[in-house]
């Protein structure tokens, strides 16, 4: 068996490497057979010894006992030193140091002679220390003992010796460690004084801060709370005040900006109803260019025709009359020698009976494509824009108190058609008004229309003027 030489873990004869701290382990030695007889053949076995050595191992002086040495065997040449090592227990491991030597002349019972140590260092049969690599390097190859350097000792004796000696002895210090005499425990009387003086002022200061939590710290925040809660008061009633101020002035200021608004937009209307009453007062001057008062037939041409209810165009009474009793229907009556682009067309309509009556212009009656402008029986007007036979659209519509809706009374109905604009009065009063190019000249007629019930309207005195 074999140790490891840096923690000392006993390891089997093939490790190379311990297995506890990965350190390199030498090769074992073989050893040479030793005769009893001679004497010389095993010096070191007066080395062997039992007795403590003292490891030096920083301040503290650790001892253990000293295990069996390993031998060291010298090459088998005849020479002679000292081949015993030592492995120490140090309490962190086993350490592995070269022996000691015994003085010359006292190796056991055989001198040692000076000659013969001499000759054993000049020969090689001692490892030499190489301090460069802190270990002992032997003199052959063969020779592969790896050893440590011993660790530092408070003071290292060297034998008294022949100068051939290679090594020297490593001693227990002379003078034992000595520990720190303990200090005296205990206060001074002024370090007493001090703390007393010290407690006396905490304990002031703990009953001055409760006077102050519990008594004068409460008594200021009330104070506080008094002053913050009346200045709110305050400020409230003050932004009270001002805010029914503003909100004074501001209802004063609605009610002047609302007036003032409601007498601007009636002087708008006013200026506008003024404006389209000119117009129609302009358009009316002068002399018409078709003026019939509808009692019979005139130069304009006017239709006559019976429908196949028994309706049609007919002058009766004094009066053009338009007829219908068939439901959702309505019949025209057109002046065919009219044709009229931008003029004013008037006449006077009286219903009879039934649903509605009214005006054409811009007509081209062989198509069905012309403007219609209706009043009702029931207060409402209408704009119509007739497509063909089957479809037309308003364009305008609305009601009017300026209409007479009683049955035998008379609505004067006027068109003024000025390039695109349209406007429409009931009994010379503006009501209405549209822009639409979708037709810009063409005949002038009347009309009734039967919606719910069976129609009859009469019409009289005709006038167009050319604008």
């Amino acid at each position: 068996m074999k140790f490891c030489t840096n923690c000392g873990l006993q390891v089997s004869p093939e490790i190379s490497f311990c297995p506890r701290c990965a350190a390199f382990i030498p090769p074992a030695l073989p050893s040479s057979p030793a005769s009893s007889s001679d004497p010389q053949s095993s010096p070191e076995s007066s080395f062997h010894s039992s007795e403590t050595e003292a490891a030096g191992f920083g301040p503290i002086q650790e001892h253990s006992q000293v295990s069996k040495p390993l031998a060291y065997e010298a090459p088998q040449n005849g020479n002679e030193g000292i081949a015993d090592v030592q492995k120490v227990n140090t309490g962190y491991g086993f350490e592995v140091y070269p022996p000691t030597p015994a003085p010359i002349g006292q190796l056991g019972t055989q001198a040692v002679s000076p000659t013969s140590a001499s000759q054993a260092s000049a020969s090689g049969a001692f490892p030499q220390y190489d301090q460069q690599y802190n270990q002992y390097a032997p003199s052959s190859p063969q020779q592969q003992v790896f050893l440590p350097p011993p660790p530092p000792t408070p003071s290292i004796q060297p034998v008294q010796a022949s100068s051939h000696m290679p090594y020297h002895a490593y001693t227990q210090p002379t003078s034992p460690f000595k520990p720190p005499r303990p200090r005296r425990s205990g206060m001074s009387s002024g370090m007493i004084i001090l703390c007393a003086a010290l407690a006396v002022i905490v304990l002031l200061s703990g009953v001055g801060l409760i006077v102050y939590a519990t008594v004068v710290h409460p008594a200021q925040l009330h104070a506080q709370a008094t002053a913050t809660v009346q200045a709110v008061q305050t400020s409230n009633a003050n932004a009270t005040v001002v805010a029914n101020t503003q909100a004074t002035g501001t209802a004063v200021a609605n009610e002047n900006a609302t007036a003032t608004a409601e007498a601007q937009a009636t002087a708008q209307a006013q200026a506008t109803v003024t404006a389209l009453q000119a117009i129609y007062t302009q358009a009316i001057q002068g002399t018409p260019v078709l003026s019939s008062s509808l009692a019979g037939q005139d130069g304009n041409n006017w239709d006559q025709y019976q429908t196949t209810d028994g309706g049609g165009c007919a002058f009766t009474g004094g009066a053009l009359h338009a007829t219908l009793f068939s439901q959702h229907f309505y019949v025209p009556c057109f002046a065919q020698a009219s044709n009229y682009s931008n003029f004013a067309f008037q006449v006077q309509m009286t219903m009879n009976k039934g649903d509605e009556g009214g005006i054409v212009f811009r007509a081209d009656d062989q198509n069905a494509k012309f403007y219609l402008f209706t009043v009702g029986h029931d207060g409402t007007y209408a704009l119509y824009l007739s497509k063909d036979n089957n479809h037309n659209m308003s364009i305008a519509y609305g009601n009017s108190s300026l209409i007479n809706k009683n049955y035998g009374q008379a609505n004067t109905l006027t068109v003024i058609a000025k390039g695109s604009t349209i406007y429409l009065y009931i009994n010379k009063q503006y009501v209405s008004s549209v822009t639409d190019s979708t037709y810009t000249s063409g005949k002038v007629g009347i009309f009734a229309s039967d919606n719910t019930n069976n129609t009859d309207v009469s019409f009289t005195n005709a006038e167009v003027w050319k604008l």
